[in-house]
């Protein structure tokens, strides 16, 4: 493969595929999973009514951030804690615990770049 070629396949892959905002996809769905688990279970639980796992969600903010966050008004307070109740931090554990799957999306990801490029 010649530079020219190599500079075609990489110009098709960039455009094939959105990469970058699937991935961050990727990982916000996996964030989002987790949090849902933390609050669900577990040394976090936070569930008496269900409001606070009903409003926790993950998005793809852009190409190179993801999002997992809770809407409900006092999901910091559940998370970080106040000085009457201990931190259930359910987002950032939640998080940890998906590492291993968000280090095998960002493989994955890694992989189908290559396949394309290399064509």
């Amino acid at each position: 493969m010649n530079g020219e070629q190599f500079e075609r396949r990489m110009h098709k892959a960039a455009h094939d595929l959105e990469g970058p905002v699937d991935l961050m996809r990727d990982i916000a769905q996996i964030g989002e999973e987790e949090a849902h688990r933390q609050v669900r279970g577990g040394r976090n639980r936070a569930y008496r009514t269900g409001y606070l796992d009903s409003t926790i969600y993950g998005r793809a903010r852009s190409a190179h951030e993801a999002v997992v966050g809770a809407t409900a008004g006092y999901s910091k307070f559940v998370h970080d804690g106040t000085r009457y109740m201990r931190p259930r931090p359910f987002i950032d554990d939640g998080i940890a615990a998906g590492a291993g799957r968000i280090e095998r999306a960002a493989e994955k990801f890694g992989e189908k770049v290559l396949g394309e490029v290399a064509g």
